[in-house]
């Protein structure tokens, strides 16, 4: 279709095609993040604990120390008896607390020793944020159907 100013507009057939792309490509980032929080979730409610020593400390990268949002943070190499050379740990563990040499204590996924944290669940997010995102993974295709039957309609 084609205004009277020569604009091209969209039918709504080209627009359900467009929302249902779009929706879908959300739907595929969703779960990738909704999978990793899961993991992460659940190695610090079910994961071995011990402790491990740190092995070197990372400063935070150049945008996470120039945020105003944030706190500036650290990132730690590990090694525990699993992994005697060390992981990096994917966590923002607040600056200056840590040094090398320092025993921490840490959980580990059973499955993949190389899946490590530092023990902090005060740095975690809360099992109701988790549990909130998979509702929200329940309920997303069921609000883009009904859009779609409406926009259609």
């Amino acid at each position: 279709m084609e205004s009277a100013t020569g604009v091209q507009i969209l039918g709504p057939q080209q627009v359900a095609v467009l929302v249902g792309v779009g929706a879908t490509v959300f739907l595929v980032v969703f779960v990738v993040a909704f999978r990793y929080v899961y993991r992460r979730h659940r190695v610090f409610r079910s994961g071995l604990r011990g402790t491990g020593r740190v092995l070197e400390v990372r400063g935070a990268r150049v945008m996470e120390r120039r945020s105003v949002t944030e706190r500036p943070t650290d990132r730690v190499v590990v090694a525990t008896a699993a992994v005697p050379g060390g992981v990096l740990t994917d966590q923002k563990l607040p600056a200056g607390e840590y040094h090398p040499g320092q025993e921490v204590p840490v959980v580990q996924d059973p499955r993949d020793p190389r899946r490590l944290y530092v023990d902090r669940p005060d740095l975690e997010r809360p099992a109701f944020m988790v549990y909130a995102m998979a509702g929200g993974l329940v309920i997303f295709p069921f609000v883009i159907v009904r859009g779609l039957a409406q926009l259609l309609s």
